[in-house]
């Protein structure tokens, strides 16, 4: 009985420090995109959602949010890879950040392994 309680909470400490670990790796890249990509990169405040997953965002629907975002006058002209990886899903982060005297809200969308930015959208 001790060594299931013990072994429950090691897993739980374990998912929990995992979990942690992602939110991390998905703000730096979140950071690092704005920084890279915005017109103006003086951006500040910058806060976050937990990080989730999806699998229901369609090619179609996926193919229309990069064109919007690509098209987005706060951003440089850019390319968004639309690859989403073997599994189809898709990693999304909501962050809200200021900008000169505005509140900006969006949602980052990000392959499975958090290694680049899919797409974006306005909340």
């Amino acid at each position: 009985m001790k060594k299931s309680i013990v072994l429950l909470s090691l897993l739980f400490a374990m998912l929990t420090l995992s979990s942690c670990g992602e939110k991390q790796k998905a703000k730096k890249l979140v950071k690092t995109f704005l920084t890279e990509n915005l017109q103006d990169n003086r951006f500040g405040g910058a806060e976050f959602s937990r990080l989730d997953s999806t699998f229901f965002i369609n090619d179609s629907v996926l193919s229309a949010m990069q064109t919007t975002a690509m098209n987005d006058k706060l951003f440089k002209r850019m390319k968004l890879d639309g690859k989403r990886g073997k599994s189809g899903k898709l990693m999304f982060i909501h962050v809200r950040y200021f900008l000169n005297a505005d509140t900006i809200r969006q949602t980052f969308y990000m392959d499975e392994n958090l290694e680049r930015v899919i797409s974006f959208k306005k909340d």
